[in-house]
């Protein structure tokens, strides 16, 4: 399929009628002028919906080709309202001591319990598998997008000076910036 979307970008689309998803588009993006090409001949919107999970190539290819032509949605992780299947029961995140109430349970969650649920949940994949090694997912999503998209795109060199970057903006969330730290 990528081969034929890169090397045969009007035949790619013909044979998928819109709208079309298009995942991991950034590894074809002969497509973005082509889709920029159909999308004002039609000049009809939702006729494609492209996603990706390197963000910088991805938007990179958007800017140049499609730029007023998109609507851009980043998507988070979910919510602990979407967990507890009352998504629409919530407002914004702020940390507070009502967060920490469960209604489903007979007592206020302590501490460690909303650390827990902050630490384990947002993820699809850590949440539909209880038994999921969430150091390893996040130390794998860590290497795979952080990593591998943002060092690409810095043209960063040295893997442990970031990595110790990352560790020290991570140390320091939620606290007044200090330059010379």
């Amino acid at each position: 399929m990528r081969d034929l979307a890169k090397n045969d970008t009007e035949r790619f689309i013909q044979e998928h009628q819109t709208p079309v998803i298009i995942d991991e588009v950034q590894y074809a993006p002969e497509l973005f002028t082509y889709i920029k090409v159909y999308s004002d001949k039609l000049n009809k919107d939702g006729l494609f919906w492209l996603t990706g999970s390197q963000k910088y190539k991805l938007m990179k290819g958007v800017r140049e080709s499609l730029a007023g032509r998109v609507a851009i949605l980043d998507m988070l992780g979910l919510s602990y309202k979407e967990i507890i299947k009352k998504p629409f029961s919530s407002k914004p995140f702020l940390p507070s001591k009502e967060l920490a109430i469960n209604k489903r349970l007979t007592k206020p969650l302590t501490s460690p319990e909303v650390f827990e649920k902050i630490w384990k949940v947002s993820f699809p994949r850590i949440i539909a598998n209880k038994n999921a090694d969430r150091k390893f997912f996040y130390d794998s999503y860590i290497q795979t997008y952080i990593e591998r998209d943002v060092k690409d795109f810095y043209n960063i060199d040295s893997e442990i000076d970031f990595y110790n970057f990352l560790v020290a903006v991570a140390a320091r969330t939620g606290q007044l910036v200090n330059y010379s730290d």
